[in-house]
């Protein structure tokens, strides 16, 4: 089983970039292969449906779409703008919604957020779903928040109260095993029970 795990966060020692590699290391201690792909892999223009009619889909765009189409589940740690998502996060789901066949459908997606406030950027992962969830995402209803993250991640890059190690091991074991439930059964397929 293969998970890709990404924040839209382009500096690699940002709260949720620390978080993100966290949550690949817990993954990886489980024995799941983990795609930890970089944003600033993705560089991609604004939406433009003009631009996208005359040269199709950017090379960036290109390249999430190949990444999340190989990976059977996604784990997203997104940072909370202005009680929202990040713009160049909004921009990539935009992008992506054009690819043919599109990629997200049926896809197992877990929003995790770090912030330095007392939610820890849930409202921002509440406007993260509402895209994902009309592209026939199955965004799993357990969120991750980190809220004083600073203090939470210790400089070794491990979460410094046992309690949220546990509750972030928890989240990541219950998703791994929603993607495998998924695996079996994916969208679309019919299910004889009795």
């Amino acid at each position: 089983m293969k998970i890709l795990v990404f924040t839209p966060c382009p500096e690699e020692g940002s709260i949720n970039s620390r978080l993100a590699r966290l949550c690949t290391r817990v993954a990886e201690s489980k024995g799941v292969e983990v795609d930890y792909a970089p944003f600033a892999e993705f560089e991609m223009p604004f939406y433009d449906r003009q631009m996208e009619e005359n040269y199709g889909l950017p090379r960036g765009a290109r390249e999430l779409v190949s990444r999340i189409s190989t990976a059977d589940g996604i784990v997203i740690v997104s940072p909370e703008y202005n009680c929202s998502m990040p713009g160049s996060l909004k921009n990539a789901i935009d992008w992506i919604s054009k690819s043919n066949p599109m990629p997200l459908r049926g896809k197992v997606i877990q929003l995790m957020s770090a912030g330095d406030d007392s939610h820890g950027g849930r409202q921002g992962l509440w406007s993260l779903r509402i895209p994902l969830e009309s592209l026939n995402a199955f965004v799993l209803p357990q969120m991750y928040c980190l809220a004083e993250a600073t203090r939470a991640i210790r400089k070794d890059g491990e979460l410094s109260e046992r309690s949220q190690a546990e509750m972030l091991s928890d989240i990541v074991e219950e998703f791994l095993l929603t993607v495998r439930r998924f695996k079996k059964h994916p969208v679309g397929s019919y299910i004889t029970v009795g």
